[in-house]
C-alpha cells in the first residue's frame, strides 16, 4: 500500500513509501569456513504460517504483517534437526533465531527457536537457500532448482562425513578429529552440488 504526500501548492513529491507493516525472519549463520564470526543474516523464503500466497517470506526474509510461526521448513530448503523441533512464533514481526556460542546442539541464550535451533540448521538454512537462488540466474531453464526443495537433515549421531542422496544432505555432529560438518557452508555447497549434478 503506497503513500504519497505531495506539496499542493507546487505539485512537488515530497515523501512516497509503502505503509505495509512488514515482519522478517533472520538468524546467524556462519559466513565462512573458520568456525568464527557467525553473522546475522536474513532467512529468505523462509516458511511462515500464513496463508497463500504469503506461505513464504520473500527473498530477504520478510513477510507482510507482524504475526509468523517459522520452522525453517522453506521453499527450497527443509531443516529437520534430530536435536529437536525449529518453531520460532512472533506477534511483534520479529522472528530473531539469534546467534551464540557452542556447537552441536547448542543454541543461542534465550534461545525461543527451539532445541533445533542450533548453529547446523541455521547455517545450512540460509546457505543453501542463498546456493539455489544464485544457480537460478545461471541456470534458469533446470526446472529441479525451481520446483524441489533440499531436506538436509542436521547433528544426526556423530560420524565425520557428510552424505548427499537426491534431494537429501545429511549432517552428523562432530566426532573425534572433525567439526560438525554441518556449521561448515564449504561442505554444504559441495554436497548440494552433488544433488545439483
Amino acid at each position: 500500500t503506497w503513500e504519497a504526500l505531495v506539496d499542493a501548492h507546487n505539485g512537488e513529491l515530497i515523501r512516497f513509501v509503502d505503509t505495509n507493516r512488514y515482519g522478517r525472519v533472520h538468524g546467524g549463520a556462519y559466513p565462512g569456513d573458520n568456525h568464527t564470526g557467525e553473522a546475522d543474516r536474513p532467512f529468505p523464503y523462509a516458511d511462515t504460517g500464513l496463508p497463500s500466497p504469503n506461505e513464504y517470506a520473500d527473498a530477504g526474509g520478510m513477510f507482510p504483517g507482524d504475526n509468523a510461526t517459522v520452522t525453517l521448513q522453506g521453499k527450497y530448503c527443509k531443516i529437520n534437526d534430530s536435536c529437536g523441533t525449529i518453531n520460532n512464533t512472533t506477534t511483534t514481526g520479529d522472528v530473531n533465531f539469534s546467534l551464540g556460542p557452542g556447537t552441536d546442539c547448542d543454541v543461542p541464550p534465550g534461545n525461543t527457536g527451539g532445541p533445533g535451533n542450533t548453529h547446523s540448521a541455521r547455517t545450512q538454512y540460509y546457505h543453501l537457500t542463498a546456493a539455489n537462488l544464485r544457480a537460478q540466474s545461471y541456470l534458469p531453464g533446470n526446472t529441479w532448482l525451481q520446483t524441489s526443495f533440499i531436506t538436509v537433515n542436521t547433528n544426526q549421531s556423530p560420524w565425520c562425513n557428510a552424505t548427499s542422496g537426491g534431494d537429501t544432505l545429511n549432517f552428523y555432529r562432530a566426532d573425534t578429529g572433525c567439526w560438525n560438518l554441518g556449521e561448515i557452508p564449504g561442505v554444504a555447497l559441495h554436497e548440494w552440488g552433488d544433488c545439483l549434478d
